[in-house]
């Protein structure tokens, strides 16, 4: 019987402390996000035309299944580290 109490006074505190704090800290106001800013664009003019000077990911990776199908793995290795690291 004396467990039973003695974990009662602990639930019943805990319980109390748990309703002290929420209603404390329920005060303030919650802060919210700040709504997103758009980014300014440089835009496009009429007389420049749009051209996209790598090639399309399409003809890279027919290129690539295309030595594969030869097995030129070395040749595939170095189309990779191109396409994954054109700095390099």
């Amino acid at each position: 019987m004396r467990k039973i109490t003695v974990g009662l006074l602990i639930f019943l505190t805990g319980l109390g402390f748990g309703w002290y704090t929420r209603s404390y800290w329920g005060i303030q106001p919650i802060q919210t996000a700040q709504s997103a800013i758009p980014a300014p664009s440089k835009p496009v003019s009429a007389g420049e035309p749009a051209v996209d000077r790598t090639p399309s990911l399409r003809a890279r990776v027919d290129d690539i299944g295309g030595l594969l199908e030869r097995g030129d793995f070395g040749a595939v290795l170095e189309r990779y580290a191109v396409a994954a690291f054109p700095g390099y």
